[in-house]
């Protein structure tokens, strides 16, 4: 894994080709269209939860890491923290 600077696609992007994964294999994979997964790496698009979970199982990244770099907060964080 490279330095938390990585932007958030950029690491998506590395991480599937690293893997001989085309943009449209991948999609398949994370059941979602090329364009949609060519927009989440060029950032104009943030997924949700689910998808950033099923990204994370496909280039076999720790899920809260990708969470974390795309800036979100899992679920179950957010109701502990606004419990708190």
């Amino acid at each position: 894994m490279v330095s938390g600077r990585e932007k958030f696609g950029a690491f998506i992007r590395r991480e599937r080709e690293a893997r001989g994964l085309s943009l449209r294999d991948m999609a398949k994979k994370i059941k979602v269209s090329p364009t949609f997964l060519s927009k989440v790496e060029t950032e104009d698009w943030k997924p949700g939860e689910e998808k950033l979970r099923k990204i994370a199982e496909v280039i076999g990244c720790d899920p809260d890491d990708l969470m974390k770099r795309a800036g979100r907060v899992p679920t179950e964080l957010s109701e502990i923290i606004k419990q708190s």
